[in-house]
């Protein structure tokens, strides 16, 4: 069995935090304009916007490597947060982790994923409890299979290779994965199913409930 790790970004609470990153957009304009070639710059059409939209994704995606000084170090919340989840949506689908969830990642993928400490703070400046880190999945996978899905709860998008839910997440256990694709992995993202999803092994999964780790709802998906 393999499951879906929801990511409730609807509403603003424990696993997902309203906030910004504290002189990350500030450290990344500066390496845009005082290290970057002009040369480079024009990739991004000259405009810093594109840039940092650029390095936003590379937490999501597998668009290229994080660099030092690319990894946001503090978060500041818009308001106080009485408990934060052991995985949490903080801006531009960038994810933190606590130190719990980061163990029993790494003791199944040692040195797979990217991680680096991250400050949460509250709006006074004061540090949450907890130790936390940004995480940047590095396991992209293609292994939906449309044929062998429920016709009724997928569509295909216009303007991408992307496959989308016609209806609420639950209708994500009628996606069906190669098991070929994702044998041995424990944590990965699927390419072709739209958004920052994150697939989680029955071993794994079993790991983080023993550990009481508290996580957003996962639903069962259909193996073939």
């Amino acid at each position: 069995m393999v499951w879906f790790l929801d990511s409730p970004v609807s509403s603003f609470g424990r696993f997902f935090l309203d906030g910004d990153f504290v002189d990350w957009t500030e450290r990344n304009e500066t390496y845009f304009n005082t290290v970057l070639t002009d040369e480079d710059r024009q990739k991004f059409n000259g405009r810093f916007n594109s840039y940092h939209a650029y390095v936003a994704r590379k937490f999501s995606t597998d668009e290229g490597e994080i660099l030092d000084h690319e990894w946001p170090t503090e978060f500041k919340t818009t308001r106080v947060y009485k408990t934060i989840g052991s995985v949490a949506e903080l801006l531009g689908q960038l994810r933190a982790v606590s130190a719990e969830f980061k163990e029993i990642i790494e003791r199944f993928e040692p040195g797979i994923h990217k991680f680096n400490p991250v400050q949460l703070l509250k709006p006074n400046g004061e540090p949450y409890s907890g130790i936390y880190y940004l995480i940047a999945v590095q396991s992209f996978l293609d292994s939906f299979d449309p044929d062998q899905s429920d016709p009724e709860i997928w569509y295909k998008s216009k303007l991408s290779e992307h496959y989308q839910l016609t209806g609420p997440t639950s209708g994500i256990s009628e996606f069906a994965l190669r098991k070929t694709e994702f044998e041995g992995k424990h944590l990965w993202v699927e390419k072709k199913i739209l958004g920052y999803n994150w697939i989680v092994s029955d071993e794994l999964r079993s790991a983080m409930a023993d550990a009481k780790l508290v996580v957003p709802k996962m639903f069962k998906m259909k193996v073939v």
